[in-house]
């Protein structure tokens, strides 16, 4: 039952997890231990598989309290954008290896779109309504279109410095949402 619930608890992401299932192994590990003072049957192999299960449950406390799993880099206050987004990957690529790499974008589209969350993976291209022109790998991106692209890099700057934040806010709350279901599931 310890062991069930343990799973649990580590299936919620919660680190309790490891050290009820610690409890669980070590006590395991004494059952098995007084199994083998008293030479029964088959005690020699249990007592070695629950070293290797405490061995793994004390890695694996190790490697849960010393990794580091999310980072996030821009909010509403300091965003990241086309002026820094070199300086934000640069980092990211030396402070991680294999990075799993979410970005949110507020873009333009047609009208009818206005509001609309696009969810794609692979490249990313900020800035392409203000005809910038670069592109960044990303293993998800959330494109939230918040207002109507005029293919011009002047008229479309105006209207994204004219987008009120209670859509920014409102499309960001729904963005955060999916995005923190997504990372519960991948932790």
């Amino acid at each position: 039952i310890l062991n069930i619930f343990g799973m649990i608890l580590l299936n919620r992401r919660l680190n309790e997890g490891w050290y009820i299932l610690l409890s669980n192994n070590i006590v395991d590990l004494i059952i098995w231990a007084i199994n083998l003072l008293n030479n029964t049957n088959n005690s020699y192999m249990m007592f070695v598989v629950s070293i290797m299960y405490l061995t793994i449950n004390i890695y694996g406390i190790y490697k849960w309290k010393n990794c580091e799993r999310i980072k996030i880099y821009g909010d509403i206050k300091e965003t990241v954008n086309i002026t820094n987004v070199n300086d934000v990957v640069s980092k990211i690529s030396t402070s991680f290896t294999q990075p799993f790499i979410i970005t949110i974008d507020s873009a333009l589209g047609p009208k009818e779109a206005i509001e609309t969350v696009y969810v794609s993976t692979g490249k990313l291209e900020p800035g392409k309504a203000l005809a910038k022109k670069k592109s960044y790998s990303s293993n998800v991106s959330f494109k939230a279109i918040v207002g109507e692209n005029f293919q011009n890099a002047i008229l479309n700057f105006n209207v994204l410095n004219s987008i009120e934040r209670k859509v920014v806010q409102r499309l960001a709350n729904e963005i955060t949402y999916h995005v923190y279901k997504m990372c519960i599931n991948l932790i």
